[in-house]
């Protein structure tokens, strides 16, 4: 299940890394210092997409 607020985190985070992967292999426009950051934004997403799953799996535990 999807949990509310996650989707929009987890495609910021598909888009950033799909980007930096398309500047790095030369396909799209753009120099390292936008890759990086995009591959930075792309981790950073899916650690907080992850973190949410992680607190919200383990308050359900508790129930």
């Amino acid at each position: 299940m999807l949990y509310k607020g996650v989707a929009p985190i987890a495609a910021v985070g598909i888009v950033s890394l799909v980007e930096a992967t398309l500047i790095w292999t030369g396909v799209s426009a753009g120099d390292w210092t936008i890759a990086t950051v995009c591959l930075l934004a792309g981790v950073l997403a899916f650690g907080v997409t992850g973190r949410i799953f992680w607190v919200v799996r383990r308050a359900e535990r508790n129930r």
